[in-house]
């Protein structure tokens, strides 16, 4: 296993504000629930660790992982790791185990059978935005109702033109440091093989720079003839959709019509 081969099948991106790091998720392989790399804020990537062996046992009838986010608070904070539909709370600050999965429908009221692809926290205003497929909804911390769903194009402007023809994002993460830090917060998603920095308060994509090669800034290369397993993907390509079963690929006819009306009503 290598680190580019976990960014080549990159599931879910999630940065420790906390302790300034990112980890970077795989996508289920045969044996495995996947793999992740752990990458210090201007330091190295890390070799690959399997999963369970760091964070802990996932849920038994979960394959592996779509997406996971990290929010600060007491103690270490929370992660919420999510699969699919599925999403299950480890609070680093209680024995570090994750909980009993639960529908996303539930704990974070989205439509039923919403797949769940990428999730971001934004501290500065304590909101959470869940990706699914071309679409994102906003959730404030502590209020028991979601917005949206919304274009992601409205909510980060020219998102489509640097991922033409791929549908929504593999993984998303919001970088904000403390003010002595002198740094612009910023989004960076990931799509496929490429990913793109989102600056809040300059201007969002520099479309000059973006998209970038993930492998080439946030890994190594692969070495040549290095014959990897098979994943459990979450799309048969890069601009296919991602089927589960009873999946919701477009919001239902109940808010269709506020897509139309709200349409680049952006809550970032």
């Amino acid at each position: 296993m290598t680190t580019d081969w976990v960014l080549e099948n990159l599931a879910a991106a999630v940065y420790d504000s906390k302790n300034r790091i990112y980890y970077l998720f795989s996508e289920a392989v045969e044996d495995s629930k996947g793999y992740y790399v752990k990458r210090p804020k201007g330091g190295p990537t890390g070799e690959p660790i399997e999963i369970e062996e760091r964070w802990g046992k996932l849920p038994e009838q979960w394959k592996g992982i779509t997406a996971a986010v990290y929010r600060p608070g007491t103690g270490d904070g929370v992660y919420y790791f999510f699969n699919g539909d599925e999403y299950a709370k480890r609070d680093q600050g209680t024995g570090q185990t994750f909980g009993e999965a639960k529908k996303v429908s539930e704990g974070w009221y989205l439509p039923e059978n919403t797949y769940v692809d990428a999730v971001v926290y934004k501290a500065t205003t304590k909101r959470y935005f869940l990706y699914t497929d071309h679409f994102y909804w906003s959730k404030d911390q502590g209020i028991e109702a979601v917005k949206g769903p919304y274009l992601i194009g409205c909510g980060w402007p020219n998102f489509e033109r640097l991922f033409s023809g791929e549908v929504g994002v593999d993984a998303a993460v919001w970088v904000y440091e403390d003010a002595w830090v002198h740094e612009d917060p910023h989004y960076y998603f990931f799509k496929g093989d490429r990913y793109a920095r989102y600056d809040t308060n300059s201007g969002g994509f520099d479309l000059d720079k973006y998209p970038k090669d993930t492998e080439g800034n946030w890994g190594t290369d692969l070495p040549r003839g290095l014959e990897m397993p098979a994943v459990h993907r979450k799309s048969g390509g890069a601009s296919s959709p991602r089927i589960i079963p009873g999946r919701v690929l477009t919001p239902p006819k109940e808010v269709r019509h506020r897509i139309r009306r709200e349409i680049c009503v952006g809550l970032r």
